[in-house]
């Protein structure tokens, strides 16, 4: 059974913003008894493979983040969020599976919507491995390939297919789109169902654009035909202005 707890990372030692703290907070109330875990720089190895050390040294958290959810939920177990997640439902009823992940398209699976697992399962050490062969430089680029599409090869290679469908691979249960993500990339509505856990709110800070533009990359916001008045009213006070420095430079 997959124990109690939720683990978030938190490496670089930013403040968090008012979002991650609404998240974090989310965790709190609807999973009250759950022990709730930061992971960073003090208690975690960061030298452990060549990947893990140049992404930290180059400050890419997110890919950080990557490897080690894995490294910690094969050996603690418990469940892994990223820190955009906020919980709406008691995640008690997953705790049955070996594993689970969920889904964020029928051909994209995300270690990070709500990952769970017991202690030592090999499905999470194979997807942990695979970061072992890696290394973050490639050609002297940053190889910013993400976990979604690291996690969807393995498990398509192993068996998965491109459905909305329940589906379970080598202990990992693999759970339909509106559990874990019910906000669609380019659009601003939200499917919850009485399936929903969980709403991915796509920050996005991995990426390397503003929270301005990384929001309009979600959206797909064609930026020519919106109007000053929109984006200040989609985005904030002055973000129009602050779109086009951003743009300009």
């Amino acid at each position: 059974m997959i124990p109690k707890k939720i683990h978030y990372c938190w490496f670089g030692g930013g403040e968090p913003t008012e979002s991650v703290l609404k998240c974090i907070e989310s965790w709190k109330k609807v999973c009250p008894e759950y022990e709730i875990i930061q992971w960073n720089e003090t208690n975690y190895n960061i030298d452990q493979n060549e990947y893990i050390k140049q992404a930290y040294n180059s400050k890419k958290w997110a890919f950080v983040s990557d490897y080690a959810r894995l490294d910690i939920l094969y050996n603690h177990g418990g469940i892994y969020l990223d820190t955009d997640v906020e919980l709406i439902k008691n995640l008690d009823p997953l705790l049955k599976n070996k594993a689970f992940v969920g889904k964020e398209g029928v051909d994209s699976i995300s270690t990070g919507l709500g990952v769970g697992s017991e202690k030592g399962l090999p499905i999470v050490k194979d997807l942990r491995d695979i970061y072992d062969k890696m290394e973050f430089f490639v050609n002297g680029k940053p190889n910013e390939v993400t976990c979604v599409e690291i996690t969807t090869k393995y498990l398509q290679e192993h068996g998965y297919q491109n459905n909305d469908e329940f589906q379970n691979i080598k202990e990992l249960s693999i759970y339909p789109i509106d559990y874990f993500c019910p906000l669609k990339p380019g659009s601003m509505k939200l499917n919850i169902t009485k399936n929903t856990y969980s709403i991915h709110w796509f920050e996005g800070s991995w990426k390397n654009s503003n929270k301005i533009l990384r929001k309009f990359e979600f959206y797909l916001i064609p930026l020519k035909k919106i109007s000053k008045k929109t984006i200040n009213k989609l985005f904030g006070e002055d973000s129009y202005e602050k779109l086009k420095l951003k743009i300009k430079n």
